[in-house]
Formats: structure tokens, C-alpha cells, sequence
């Protein structure tokens, strides 16, 4: 069909005016095949994982152990599997820590990816993220406390998926905190005396968990429940492929929307360029239908060419960003890559679904018009201007009127420099945030260097120096709300000192726990409460439940917790009112039988900084990544401006302006969008930040605090104009080229 040849060398011809639309949306299926195959990749394999692995459904700590009889009798009264568990923690390296755990067939059973389990007591396993992070594999030999053990193997366990220290850690480093698992002797054979605790899976729909607590609470107190949702070992990964899908979807959206508005601009300029050959194929006979799927090559090009190279680059970078997402969780991969029909399907029919329609409709407002009016390419097509009066100089009305005569492609240009403006920002804000939530936590707040936790009650008089506290998991939930969200409760005395509760002024709010309960700004947001709110506190332990009053919000970015009086904790956990169940302290702590545990801040804090670090360097990305939009965008909408306005250049060069005025008048005129686009993307970037804070809130247990500083502003501006200028400079030769004949070939 001639129509279809013309349209086909009219696109390799124009092929560089439509390049720039198919290396974004190249990006965007990048970005979607990318995280959609490896997020899906490691979502199958640990739902294998947890199933086959038989991952626990809690865990709990007892004053004193259960005996095997008592075990049995619950497991056949309540229908659910129970294991005890040993661990201990041994010095490992200069300043690392190597825990090892028993393990069992029946619950948290180990996946065992090379070797064997450890069965004699100078042998041991290492988890596959240990192991690797540290340069060890099966056959190895590993001094701990002065005794060499064997690797046998490198084995994954389905409760250590994400492997912290302690729950109230947020982030792992493999090389500080090794964990593995040995057998009942070797852990025995080892210093300190080992801690334990027991591990539970329901076995069926009869399970009850209150009446495994009241049965347990016949025989010992128990010290701590944690069910496996409310375990960051178990539950991150959860949190983690939640905020990414979000991404995979949002991000590349926004970025096809972009891709959409640049195409059809591009359309509606070749189709205004050829009003005349369009009119006069339809007077010679040919539908206006045969017209429009010749010139939905446009559309059709553009997608599948972005989609196929998207499609390619996603496939290769899935596997770096599975090895990502496994350095990160400790399960072991189904497949490195998972070719998910679905995502390569989308990646190629929601461009060309998306790009088709609204080409269709571009097409098909410009083939319906009347022919006269196509032939004549005259009157209503012909005017290139409006009507306006304005005061001042030639240059000034010249400007303004080009700027008004382009309405489409300034409104294109402001979406673009508000979704890179926006995106800079972002970066910058959560940069900002990380920092100011580390502060806010571990300096301004916590002013203990070890918190430690006890196996049975200790008296407040014999914890000299120390702060003495009490706590549990609680059951919390608004007054008159019907969800309830498994938050730790501490019990504390309004004059401790180690732990500085206050609110965004900084004033202290300690005094406030004898009026009501003090929760952390992560909290508040998690259980939708301000202050004079209440909220209903149901005992884990004994299953009773009390209201208290808000009596303050604490300026506490890590962590959902809730902070009350130690006397009513105690009431709720039957106890003396002297009586605590951890101390918070600035010595560090001498090894006793009666620790569970004892966290030490620095490691905690400095863990967490090392684990962020990743985040600082991807604002480096993200620069580059908005100003590849921003550089494509404006050099797109410049060039489609010069190439319109030939003539008026040749003559304004024939009249004798030179290049730099000419520029000035016709391409520094979207300076004015930029700053607009710029001014929409700042406010736009708080109120994403905001938007992924409530969800991290829920999710993680940590809220980011958004304050955005002069510094961030001027450097996110920096890197928006510096774009807008650089591609000026491009588009600079392109109409330094315009020779003073083009006004003579435009005449009719």
C-alpha cells in the first residue's frame, strides 16, 4: 500500500525524533520485567520454603523449661507441633558475634543446600549468607572460644530468612552476626550457658493460641511470645516484596504515560506536516480508516521496539537483582529467574494497548477532518497563532506568543520536569530522613549503650546504675477499633533516665507515664492515634485487657513500641511492683545464667548505617536516571520547535539576529515551565514520602521524618537546570544548521 510506504520512510526518516521515546520506555519495561522476574523469583521460593520447611507460626520463652512429657501432652491438647530450641552466642572475630542453634525435623526444619547436617560435637553448619559473607564453604574448619569446628555444610533455616541479632535490630550484616547450627552437645560444650526457647506450628484449624497460653501458664510464666508475623526474621521479606511491587507498578506507569504524551506529539507534528498528502489520498478515494492504520505504524514501532529491548535488558539485569534480593534473605532460589508469561506479556501488550488508543484517537482527529480543509491546509489549520495584545518589546511578544502557540508541548515538558524533580527530591528526602531517623533514635533517644533481658524477675534494688524496666507483647488496639496490631509494651519509671521520651519539640515527656501511655511516632501512625486519644491493651501473657489514655507521642522514628508506667505493666504480667525483667545500662553486661540476652546499641546502630549505606549511592542513580528523562524531554520538545518554526528562524538570521539572540527568543522560552515543573515536583515528592512512610510504618516498624533543607532544594534545582541547560546546548547546533534559504522553500 503506498500510504504504508510512506508512512514506513517517513519514520527512518524522523527516526531520531521518536528515539527518545523508545529509550524510555525501554527503561520502563527494564524497571518492570527486572524487579517483576526477580521479585516473583524470590515470592515463589520462600512460599516453597516455608511450607516444605515447616516454618514456625510462634515462638515463645519460658521461666523454666518444659519438660518432653509436657511438650507431647500440649502438642496431642492443642494440635500444633512444639520444639525446643538451644542457641548460644559466642565471640567471633574482632568485634562479630556467631550464634548456633539446635534444630529438629519437626518445626524450622534446615534446608540443606551443600554438605550434611552437623552431628558430632566439633561440627557445625553455617548459614548460606554467613558462609558467603565470609568466605567459607563445607570442609572448612572455624575456630569458636578456642575449640575448632568443622563445616559439614551450608544449610538455610525458614525462621532466620532475614538474620538479625535480635528482633529490634533492622538491618543484617552477615559479617558482625554469623548464625548456624550445631548439635544439642556442641552447644552445651560451649561458653556461655545456652539460652532456649520453644517453637510452634499449628496442625491444624483447632490450634488455639489462647489455649496453649493458658496451659503453658498451668506449668511456668512465660517470659515473651512472638508470633512469625510480628518476627522481622520471618516477616521482612513479607514487607519488602510488598514496597517493591508497589514500585515495579508505579514507577514504570508514570514513566509509559511520558513515553505516550512525547509519541503523540510527534504524531500530530508529522500529520500536520502532511495535511495536504492526506487530503488528497482521500480525494482520490481511500478511507479515512486505510489512512489511520497506515500511520498507526507510529504508535506500533514505538512500543514494540521499546518493549523488546525492555524485554532483553529486564531478563539479563533480573538475575544481578535476584542475587540482590538473596545477599539480602537467607532462602534458598526455586530458579534464578522466573519466566513469569505474565510479566513478558504485560511488558509488551499494555505499551503498545496504551500507545495504540491514544494514537488512534490522534489520528483519527486529524483523517475525519474535511478535505477542503486538508487540501487548503489553510484556515483553521493554517493559523499559527492568537490573537493577544501585549506590551513591550519585539523579543518579549515574540516569546510569549511561541510559549502560547505550544500549549501541548509545555504541558508535556511540565509533567516531565515534575516527575524528575520529584524523583531527585525523593531521593534527597529519604537521604535526609535515614539520618535524621538514626539521630533521633540512637542519640537523642536512647542513651543506654546495652539493654538487657532477663530469663526470670529480677528486684529494682539490686540493678544499681541501671534503669530498670518490664515488658511484653501487647495487644493494642484503638478504643473502640477492631484491629489489633502485636506491639511491645514497656513498662518503665517516670524518673529513669536512659531513655529520653520526647515529643517533636523536644520537650520530655517520661513524667507523662503515670497519666497514660507514651507511643513512639511509628506507633501512632500503625494504630491511627494522637494524643488524648485511648487505646485497649489485651495481655499476651494472661490474656487480660485494660484501656489507657495517650499521653504523648515520642519522637521515636525505629520502632512501634508503646512506653507506661512499670507498675501497671506488672499488673498486666502479674508481678511485683519492684519486680523487672530487663535493665537498660552504660556498662556493658558480665555473663550470668539469668540473661536471655543483651543487645548493644552501637552494634545496633551501626549495623543499621552500614545497611543503609546502599541508599546514599542509589540517590547517585536516581540523579542520572531523572536526568536522562529530563535531558530526552526537552531536547524532544526543542527539536520538534525547530523544526516547526524553519522558516521563522531562516528569517529572523535574513532580518540579521544572530544565533545566540534567535536562541534566546525561541528555545529558552520553556524556562519558565522548568521552574514550575521544578516548584509542582517538590510538594509532590513530600507527599510520596509521606505516603511510603505510612506504609514502611506499618510494615517495618520505622517512620521516616520528612524535613527537607535549603541545601536539598538547591541541589535538586542544580540538577534540573543543569539538565534544561544541557540540552539547550544540543539543540543549539541543531538551529545554528538552519540556513537563511529555508525561508525561500517554504514559500508556496
Amino acid at each position: 500500500m503506498i500510504v504504508r510506504k510512506s508512512v514506513l520512510k517517513s519514520l527512518k526518516q524522523h527516526f531520531f525524533q521518536l528515539s527518545g521515546s523508545i529509550l524510555l520506555l525501554s527503561l520502563a519495561g527494564m524497571l518492570f520485567l527486572m524487579m517483576y522476574t526477580a521479585i516473583g523469583s524470590v515470592d515463589k521460593s520462600n512460599r516453597h520454603f516455608i511450607k516444605s520447611q515447616h516454618q514456625e507460626d510462634f515462638q515463645f520463652y519460658t521461666a523454666e523449661k518444659l519438660k518432653t512429657d509436657s511438650l507431647k501432652r500440649l502438642e496431642k491438647q492443642i494440635n500444633a507441633r512444639l520444639s525446643e530450641r538451644m542457641f548460644v552466642d559466642a565471640a567471633w572475630g574482632k568485634e562479630g558475634t556467631l550464634r548456633l542453634l539446635s534444630y529438629n525435623q519437626s518445626v524450622n526444619v534446615p534446608y540443606i543446600e551443600t554438605g550434611r547436617l552437623p552431628e558430632k560435637e566439633n561440627e557445625m553448619a553455617l548459614f548460606k549468607g554467613s558462609a558467603a559473607a565470609n568466605g567459607y564453604e563445607a570442609g572448612d574448619s572455624l575456630k569458636v572460644n578456642g575449640k575448632t569446628f568443622r563445616i559439614t555444610g551450608v544449610v538455610f533455616l525458614p525462621d532466620y530468612i532475614y538474620p538479625v541479632k535480635s528482633e529490634s535490630d533492622l538491618s543484617s550484616d552477615p559479617e558482625k552476626f554469623a548464625a548456624g547450627i550445631a548439635s544439642d552437645q556442641a552447644i552445651k560444650a560451649l561458653q556461655p550457658k545456652p539460652s532456649f526457647y520453644y517453637m510452634g506450628e499449628s496442625a491444624g484449624k483447632s490450634f488455639s493460641k489462647a489455649a496453649l497460653k493458658h496451659a503453658i501458664l498451668q506449668e511456668t510464666p512465660i517470659l515473651k511470645w512472638l508470633d512469625s508475623k510480628n518476627n522481622p526474621r520471618i516477616s521482612f521479606i513479607d514487607a519488602k516484596i510488598k514496597s517493591s511491587s508497589s514500585i515495579v507498578i508505579v514507577l514504570p506507569l508514570v514513566i509509559a504515560v511520558i513515553v505516550m504524551l512525547m509519541t503523540m506529539l510527534v504524531i500530530n507534528r508529522k500529520l500536520k506536516q502532511q495535511q495536504k498528502q492526506i487530503g488528497t489520498l482521500i480525494a482520490l478515494g481511500y478511507y479515512p480508516k486505510e489512512i489511520t492504520r497506515a500511520y498507526m505504524l507510529y504508535p506500533a514501532a514505538v512500543s514494540l521496539a521499546g518493549s523488546v529491548i525492555g524485554i532483553v535488558f529486564g531478563i539479563i539485569l533480573s538475575m544481578p537483582m535476584t542475587a540482590y534480593y538473596t545477599s539480602y534473605f537467607n532462602i534458598p532460589l526455586l530458579s534464578a529467574i522466573n519466566f513469569n508469561a505474565e510479566g513478558i506479556a504485560g511488558a509488551v501488550v499494555l505499551p503498545l494497548l496504551f500507545l495504540s488508543i491514544a494514537g488512534y484517537f490522534t489520528i483519527r482527529g486529524t483523517v475525519s477532518r474535511p478535505v477542503l480543509d486538508l487540501l487548503a491546509a489553510g484556515g483553521k489549520a493554517k493559523r499559527t497563532g492568537r490573537s493577544f495584545a501585549v506590551k513591550g518589546s519585539f523579543i518579549r511578544r515574540f516569546k510569549l506568543k511561541m510559549l502560547l502557540n505550544n500549549p501541548s508541548k509545555a504541558a508535556v515538558l511540565f509533567l516531565g520536569i515534575l516527575f524528575s524533580a520529584a524523583l531527585i527530591m525523593f531521593g534527597f528526602l529519604t537521604m535526609e530522613s535515614v539520618d535524621t531517623m538514626i539521630k533521633r533514635t540512637y542519640e537523642d533517644t536512647y542513651k543506654y549503650n546495652y539493654a538487657v533481658y532477663y530469663r526470670s524477675p529480677v528486684q529494682k534494688e539490686s540493678l544499681k546504675g541501671e534503669s530498670a524496666f518490664t515488658f511484653l507483647n501487647a495487644a493494642v488496639s484503638k478504643s473502640g477499633g477492631t484491629e489489633r496490631k502485636e506491639l511491645p509494651l514497656y513498662g518503665i519509671e517516670p524518673d529513669q533516665q536512659l531513655v529520653a521520651l520526647q515529643d517533636e519539640s523536644g520537650r520530655l515527656l517520661n513524667s507523662n507515664v503515670s497519666q497514660g501511655v507514651i507511643l513512639t511516632t511509628a506507633a501512632a501512625a500503625s494504630l491511627n492515634v494522637r494524643q488524648g486519644d485511648s487505646v485497649s491493651i489485651k495481655s499476651g501473657w494472661s490474656e487480660k485487657e485494660v484501656r489507657a489514655k495517650v499521653a504523648g507521642i515520642s519522637d521515636v522514628s525505629i520502632g512501634t513500641a508503646l512506653y507506661w508506667e512499670k507498675k501497671e505493666v506488672n499488673s498486666l504480667l502479674g508481678l511485683p511492683e519492684q519486680a523487672a525483667l530487663g535493665s537498660w545500662t552504660l556498662t556493658k553486661p558480665s555473663k550470668e545464667e539469668n540473661i536471655i540476652s543483651a543487645e548493644d546499641k552501637k552494634e545496633a546502630k551501626k549495623a543499621l548505617q552500614e545497611a543503609l549505606m546502599p541508599l546514599k549511592y542509589s540517590i547517585v542513580l536516581i540523579s542520572l536516571f531523572s536526568f536522562t528523562i529530563g535531558f530526552i524531554m526537552i531536547k524532544l520538545i526543542t527539536g520538534l520547535m525547530i523544526e516547526e518554526s524553519l522558516a521563522s528562524i531562516s528569517l529572523l538570521k535574513v532580518i540579521g539576529y544572530d544565533d545566540r539572540k534567535i536562541s534566546q527568543m525561541m528555545l529558552n522560552i520553556y524556562f519558565p515551565v522548568v521552574l514550575l515543573g521544578y516548584g509542582a515536583g517538590v510538594p509532590l515528592s513530600i507527599l510520596g514520602l509521606k505516603m511510603l512512610g505510612a506504609s514502611i510504618a506499618e510494615s517495618a516498624g520505622m517512620i521516616l521524618p520528612i524535613a527537607p533543607t535549603p541545601l536539598m532544594i538547591a541541589a535538586s534545582f542544580a540538577i534540573i537546570t543543569a539538565t534544561y541547560f544541557i540540552s539547550l546546548a544540543f539543540s543549539k547546533k541543531r538551529l545554528k544548521k538552519v540556513s537563511l534559504q529555508e525561508v525561500l522553500k517554504k514559500q508556496e
